[in-house]
């Protein structure tokens, strides 16, 4: 995998860190794209903002009619303190692992992605359909026929 450039904040207490794909990629506005200074691995950049320290900081900017709303304004990044740890080479090592987990997690997804593909294509291509018996109720086991 190449080395990832951005760090987007879809919504709160969630944040990504985006691969680069080689092109230029689009997203709603609700987003905020955070690009983390030449030197700094936006895996550490993430790592640090999912801390409760800075998500406390983040929840306390934050509007929106509920928690899966909740959106932070662009300024008000501005006032989140970011701690950055003194222990570097310890830290290092924390962020390495953690983007080594997460990029494994990718991989395993694009993985699952591709298993599924293959095998709908082999396992449902006689055109063979499953049917309910009957109109399913509502909060009732359906039962599947072939």
């Amino acid at each position: 995998m190449t080395m990832p450039s951005r760090i987007i904040i879809p919504r709160i207490p969630r944040v990504l860190v985006v691969p680069d794909l080689g092109r230029e990629l689009l997203c709603s506005s609700e987003f905020e794209v955070l690009v983390p200074k030449k030197g700094v691995s936006p895996y550490a950049l993430a790592y640090v903002l999912l801390t409760p320290f800075v998500q406390e900081q983040i929840q306390s900017l934050t509007s929106g009619t509920s928690e899966s709303h909740s959106r932070i304004k662009a300024e008000k990044l501005y006032e989140v303190v970011i701690p950055w740890p003194e222990n570097r080479p310890a830290f290092c090592k924390v962020v390495e692992n953690y983007a080594l987990t997460l990029e494994s997690i990718v991989r395993s997804a694009i993985q699952l992605t591709e298993l599924r593909s293959k095998s709908v294509e082999a396992l449902f291509s006689s055109g063979s359909v499953l049917k309910r018996e009957s109109k399913p109720k509502r909060g009732k086991i359906v039962k599947l026929v072939q």
